[in-house]
This record gives C-alpha cells, structure tokens and sequence, in this order.
C-alpha cells in the first residue's frame, strides 16, 4: 500500500509540472476566462472597422500595438465607400508562435479568425492578440492586436512629362509618388487623381482585402475645364495670326501641308468658316472639321482642314501649361 501512495504521489506532481509546462508553452496562462477576453477584444476591435465611426476609430491605435501605417490608415477608414460586414469572430484560441512585430513585449497570446462581407464577397482573416508583460489577461481591456487587420494597395502612377500626379482616397491626398504599397483597412475606397489641375481621373472604386496586397486602380485622365480654356485660347490666338499681309510661324496654315499649295502672299485669310473641333490628349492637341476661307485671286474659297500640334508642361512641383510654346499645323483634307 505505501507503494502505491508514492506512485499516486508521484503522478500528481508530474500532471501538475506537466500542466505548468503547457501554461508556460501558451505565453502565460490563457485560461478559459482570459480566452474569453481575449475573443471579446477582437469583436470590440472588428466591430469599430466595420462601423467606421470617426469618434471611435481613434480606439483603433488604443488596440494595436503602435505603428505610424495603422495611424495613417485610421484617417482613410473613415472617408470609405463601404465598409466590412462582420458575419462571425470565432472563439480564440492559445497560440504560442507569431512573428508579429513586438510580440517579445508581450507574454500571452491568441489566435482569433474573423469572417467578413465585402463588395459582395465573404473573407476571412486571422488576428493574433497578446497581453504586455505584467498586464491582465482576465480582461477584454488588457489584449492588444499584434496583426493589424490591414490590406495594401499597390500603386504605380503614371507620369506626365515628368510630373507625378496627385492621388486622393476620398478628400485625403496621398503620399503614393512612384510604386508604393499603401496599407489600408480593409473596405471600398473612391480614388481619383489628378495633375495640377489640368487633368483629373474620373473617381474609381478600390476594394482593400484584409492581408492581400491588390493592384491599385487604373486612371484615366481627361482635360479640365481650365485646360480647355486655356488652348482654345491658344488655338484662337494661332489663327488670328495668320491675319494681315505678313502671317507669321504661329499660324498653323503656314506649318503643315498647305504652306506648299496655296500662295500664302499677301491678305490671303479669309477667317474660319467652321470653328474646328479641338480634342486634348495629354499635352497633344488635335483639331478636325475645321474650315476657312482662302481668298486669291479674288475668289474666296473654302478649305477644310484638320490639324495637330501641342505644348509643353512647365513648373517646379506641379505642372502648367506654357502658352508661349504652343504649336499648330493643319493639313488639307482630301
């Protein structure tokens, strides 16, 4: 009978020192309690994503561990089009391994999966969550997500002569010159972009997934109503200067095919007899429809004509159009 005591004995201290190794191979003692606050924190932490209440989002940084991309991405969150609907956090789970930056500061940990809707798809993503050392584990208020629920977009923004254009999520402008992967919470953002002024994307959708690195949206850029005025100016101007005796190098009938076939001595202009229609493509300028009147010889007659031409792009930060470098041809229509 001792015999048996001391194995019983016995066994109760290895179940007992075995129990402690398990506690300690979980990061600290995740019991069922603290596991429990542990999923509490990460519905908290999902709930103010999906709502994107701007006198919540400020929490955000509060449930994170630090870091300036979660601070930038909190001011984008709260201009999305569409934010994540939340179908389910499930229970967490003790976790002893994760790479997450400044996880050594922390001596528990869990693992939680968030299933979400976005844009009319279902997705999942992992958190993982720990407790700084010598903080509660008992208490929702004592976790910190380690992983961020954070997407990027990759950008690659086009040039134009040099310049890079301005990218605003919302009304928000972006530091996104060249290629930059921007990280994001996850939900529906408007982009659009724009340069100087002079040329403007139309407003485009970009849907940022939780953990995926997508490619950010194509622009396509058309001519303000600032552009427009400015080379319809210009084309005004070129034309009139092709008035009185002596027309000079600015206009475009002297430039292009005409200057070869018509006898361009003397007061040969006769004005535009339809206004030509001017189209803008980047800082190239082409004209169609257009119609004047040639007078030689006493007869009037009437030339129809097309035209091409363009301008250069001038300034230090952003473009502007350089009116003293516009150029205009025009070519006969056959």
């Amino acid at each position: 009978m001792p015999t048996k005591i001391v194995a019983t004995a016995a066994t109760a201290i290895a179940g007992a020192v075995l129990a402690s190794l398990s506690l300690s191979a979980c990061g600290g003692s995740n019991s069922s309690g603290n596991l429990e606050a542990a999923t509490d924190a990460a519905k908290r932490y999902v709930q103010i994503i999906a709502a994107g209440h701007r006198t919540e989002l400020a929490q955000l940084e509060q449930l994170e561990v630090d870091g300036d991309e979660q601070s930038q991405a909190v001011t984008q969150l709260a201009a999305a089009k569409e934010r994540i609907e939340v179908t389910s956090v499930s229970a967490a789970t003790a976790t002893t391994k994760t790479a997450a930056p400044g996880a050594m500061g922390f001596s528990s940990f869990a693992r939680t999966t968030v299933s979400y809707r976005l844009a009319g798809h279902d997705r999942t993503a992992t958190l993982v969550l720990g407790v700084p050392r010598g903080g509660s584990a008992s208490k929702a208020s004592g976790w910190r997500v380690l992983t961020p629920m954070l997407g990027r977009l990759s950008w690659t923004t086009p040039a134009l002569s040099g310049y890079s254009p301005e990218v605003y999520i919302g009304a928000v402008r972006q530091d996104v010159h060249g290629n930059v992967d921007q990280p994001l919470y996850p939900g529906v953002y408007s982009a659009r972009a724009t340069y100087g002024g002079l040329y403007d994307s139309t407003p485009v959708a970009a849907t940022v997934i939780a953990g995926k690195t997508t490619p950010g949206p194509g622009f396509t850029f058309h001519a303000t109503a600032k552009t427009k005025q400015i080379v319809d100016q210009a084309v005004a101007a070129a034309f009139r200067s092709c008035a009185g005796a002596a027309a000079t190098s600015t206009c475009p009938v002297m430039n292009g095919d005409l200057a070869r076939s018509l006898d361009l001595s003397g007061a040969w202009w006769g004005g535009l007899s339809l206004q030509p229609k001017i189209r803008i493509r980047e800082n190239a300028v082409t004209l169609s429809g257009g119609q004047f009147v040639y007078r030689h010889g006493g007869r009037p007659e009437r030339i129809d004509f097309t035209g091409a031409g363009g301008f250069t792009l001038t300034g230090d930060k952003e473009p502007t159009i350089n009116r003293d470098d516009f150029y205009l041809e025009v070519r006969s229509v056959d």
